[in-house]
């Protein structure tokens, strides 16, 4: 399994973000997360990313626990997984291609790593995977110089130039036009099929998650309100998720702006 969650609870404070998930993602398996807003979306997906430790329960990274792990051996797990922030971390000044590169920082050597970074030697590829997302014109602009939604394009962009064995995205496409944020999600989803990777990602729009998943996992307050394949999510199931007061929880902070991935 690439990803496995067992009565896994996470809690910040007094607060319980998630509470006692349990759910599994087959290696190549691909579904969407939906759900009101504080449901723990986000939370989840920071979880998976071993952005926190559960508070209870267990979770499994490509068949480890990355908490049982020493730092190095969780740093290389990092790197097999990537992610996607709906805020990426894009130091100001880094230029585009240098943002995309971030992607494989964690694949090798320190100090090889780094200099591939600061000197690209595959300059080519990163254009041609920021065309995947309609950007290669941007690929020596620097990061502030960037709208919201490009940002998102760019992070999109470092995933794909990753290639993780699991993808982990976060409202990827909330700042994108309706026709950009389909067209971004179904690369993603190609992508993630052709490689055989996994792909987790939550959404805000029920649509996008209908039209591209084959699998719906939706959360309420914490909880999984149903894990069924898309194909059964009718509008009653959708009526009784989305209706009635929902608890406020936020979800855990995006990682800051550094030139290494997002803890992945």
């Amino acid at each position: 399994m690439s990803l496995t969650l067992a009565a896994a609870s996470l809690t910040r404070g007094k607060r319980r973000l998630l509470d006692r998930i349990s759910l599994t993602l087959a290696q190549g398996e691909q579904a969407a997360l939906i759900g009101p807003s504080g449901a723990g979306k986000s939370s989840l997906i920071s979880l998976a990313a071993t952005l926190a430790a559960p508070s209870n329960g267990y979770v499994s990274l490509l068949g480890e626990d990355p908490w049982r792990l020493g730092a190095r051996a969780r740093r290389a797990l990092r790197a097999r997984i990537a992610c996607v922030w709906q805020t990426p971390p894009l130091p100001a000044r880094q230029r585009v291609i240098h943002a995309v590169a971030a992607g494989r920082l964690g694949q090798s050597g320190t100090l090889a790593a780094l200099a591939r970074l600061v000197l690209p030697r595959d300059g080519a590829a990163i254009e041609q995977t920021l065309a995947r997302v309609e950007l290669a014109h941007k690929l020596w602009v620097r990061s502030d110089t960037l709208s919201g939604g490009e940002r998102q394009r760019v992070g999109v962009a470092r995933a794909l130039y990753q290639a993780g064995e699991l993808v982990l995205a976060d409202e990827p496409v909330s700042a994108l036009d309706p026709y950009l944020a389909a067209q971004t999600v179904r690369v993603l989803c190609e992508d993630a099929r052709a490689r055989g990777a996994s792909l987790l990602m939550s959404l805000h729009s029920v649509e996008l998650a209908l039209a591209h998943f084959p699998r719906i996992i939706a959360l309420r307050d914490g909880r999984v309100a149903f894990d069924l394949p898309s194909a059964e999510v009718d509008a009653a199931r959708l009526a009784a998720l989305y209706e009635g007061e929902q608890t406020a929880a936020a979800p855990l902070a995006s990682p800051p702006a550094t030139l290494l991935p997002a803890r992945c």
